[in-house]
């Protein structure tokens, strides 16, 4: 089974003032990368460790996306989710549907 690379989120300058925000519980998940941290007299220190995962991660990204290339389409409009009925109107749609060729 192929399995799409998870989100990830970026924090371009990290600046540490204050504790315990959820930016922090991200970054300690590693769920989301600083690229650039802020130190106490104003500098910007490069993370490489947060620079590699994100290029990693985008490697992931373009690789399935060259796997999974022509072998999805998106039903629209989006039928009701019983597969019945007529097409939804705009204020009734369910989220695009995507399914395999």
């Amino acid at each position: 089974m192929i399995v799409p690379p998870q989100a990830l989120g970026v924090v371009c300058i990290y600046r540490q003032k204050g504790k315990d925000r959820p930016i922090d519980k991200l970054i300690e998940e590693k769920k989301a990368v600083a690229l650039l941290k802020e130190e106490e007299d104003g500098t910007l220190t490069p993370d490489g460790n947060a620079i590699y995962t994100l290029v990693n991660f985008l490697a992931q990204v373009r690789s399935f996306a060259k796997l999974m290339d022509g072998s999805l389409k998106i039903v629209y409009p989006p039928q009701p989710l019983s597969g019945q009925g007529p097409p939804l109107t705009t204020a009734q749609q369910a989220p695009l549907d995507v399914q395999r060729l």
